[in-house]
């Protein structure tokens, strides 16, 4: 993934899944899904699932995680 900026990522790690919420440098959220559900990203904890999630960081993200 090509980052042009620092962005804060928030991870939230369930058992068997996972969610992710990206914040820009601008402070606007980057949404993949819909905003009236507020799913933003999200997969599985599986390996197929994982390796979608290292997909989605970029160099020098800021991540926590919940």
């Amino acid at each position: 993934m090509e980052v042009t900026g620092k962005r804060f990522v928030g991870i939230d790690l369930c058992k068997r899944t996972w969610e992710m919420v990206i914040v820009k440098q601008n402070g606007k959220l980057e949404k993949d899904g819909t905003v009236e559900k507020k799913v933003f990203h999200n997969g599985k904890t599986s390996a197929e699932g994982r390796a979608t999630l290292y997909k989605k960081l970029g160099y020098g993200d800021k991540e926590s995680l919940f």
